[in-house]
């Protein structure tokens, strides 16, 4: 019952309270797994975290608290299991995940999106753009953004700072490097390496 965009809601002054000034939503849109990382539509939120309004109100409850928004999005591949995605367009050659994942490699997550054709391209620069103009979000945060081919990241973080002035964007670069903010368009590292310190603590 904690698990949805009201009872987030229900949390932000308590956050605002602390002096946080920024919260980071792991992956909302509709996904097939525990945390959000296998993502099955791009351009819908995860129906059992509430609606489309709730999230709205939200974000909205959020910025009245000074408190910007950021949300992890997955971008390089769809979902093992449940993938709405694979055959979306009827037309499969030995399975092999019709327009969107049509030759596309496989990775240790799932098979990869078809980057290099212009549809799908389509449909993250959508799946961005719906987060900030839709729901008024501050920012992204890239999933990944190494698994992600360069040109596609470069096409994706140079349309949201196109269309969308003053968005931030933050990369989770596995090892951190400073590159993608140099070459990739980003704003920012996402520095996870003192998590992989305590693990190894």
């Amino acid at each position: 019952p904690e698990g949805t965009f009201v009872a987030a809601t229900a949390k932000l002054a308590h956050v605002a309270a602390c002096g946080f000034t920024a919260v980071q939503l792991m992956p909302i849109l509709e996904h097939s797994d525990l945390w959000g990382y296998n993502p099955r539509q791009f351009l819908s939120l995860h129906g059992a975290y509430g609606t489309p309004d709730e999230f709205k109100a939200f974000v909205d409850a959020a910025h009245g608290l000074g408190i910007a928004v950021i949300v992890d999005v997955v971008l390089h591949h769809g979902a093992v299991d449940g993938n709405a995605l694979w055959n979306y367009d009827g037309w499969s050659d030995n399975n092999n995940g019709g327009i969107y994942h049509e030759n596309a490699p496989d990775t240790e997550w799932g098979r990869s999106l078809a980057h290099w054709k212009v549809e799908v391209m389509d449909m993250l620069k959508a799946s961005c753009a719906m987060y900030i103009q839709e729901y008024k979000c501050d920012g992204l945060r890239f999933d990944s953004a190494n698994d992600l081919p360069h040109d596609a990241c470069q096409a994706l973080t140079w349309a949201c700072h196109e269309r969308f002035p003053g968005v931030f964007l933050t990369a989770e670069v596995t090892p951190e490097n400073p590159m993608a903010v140099h070459h990739l368009g980003f704003d920012s590292l996402w520095v996870h390496s003192g998590y992989f310190d305590i693990i190894h603590q």
